[in-house]
């Protein structure tokens, strides 16, 4: 007899391949809250391959997922060539380890990176109170604001130029 997770595994691929994108939205995202290696290995190879939109919601099921394999998964994924897929694996980045904080911190410096994925990754680093360099610090605090005492970013600071 299979246990509840193999079975709840088996009808998430099946609705992850479901003709409606909302239901497999749904799977992909429910299937990175599952654990097993099938369902973990299932979100992993989501990401690579596809359609954008199943790509970016596998990636709320990486960042849901309790794996190392994920947060490295993630910081690939910041520079992928979709910029909705990279912009989606930046914001969901929140619980990823320190390869997540290197690429947060290579996309910030990297002159060809466009100013939004810039932004929004300058924004991801102060969420997650990351510890940067003093150049990296000021390019931050150009795109996101100041860091403030109790951690993220300082709101209202960011008005599309530097307000002093």
């Amino acid at each position: 007899m299979q246990n509840p997770d193999d079975r709840s595994t088996d009808t998430l691929l099946r609705l992850a391949r479901d003709s409606d994108p909302s239901v497999r939205a749904t799977a992909l995202t429910t299937l990175g809250q599952i654990g097993s290696e099938r369902a973990q290995q299932a979100i992993l190879d989501a990401t690579r391959y596809g359609k954008t939109e199943d790509r970016v919601a596998a990636i709320s099921g990486l960042a849901n997922m309790d794996d190392p394999r994920a947060s490295k998964q993630l910081a690939e994924l910041m520079r992928d060539r979709d910029p909705q897929v990279a912009q989606t694996a930046i914001s969901m980045s929140y619980n990823g380890g320190a390869e997540v904080d290197d690429a947060l911190t290579r996309i910030v410096n990297d002159q060809s990176a466009t100013e939004q994925m810039k932004l929004v990754a300058a924004q991801q680093l102060r969420n997650r109170g990351t510890d940067l360099d003093d150049a990296t610090e000021q390019t931050v605090t150009k795109l996101a604001g100041a860091a403030n005492l109790y951690g993220g970013y300082g709101y209202g600071a960011y008005r599309g130029e530097w307000v002093e």
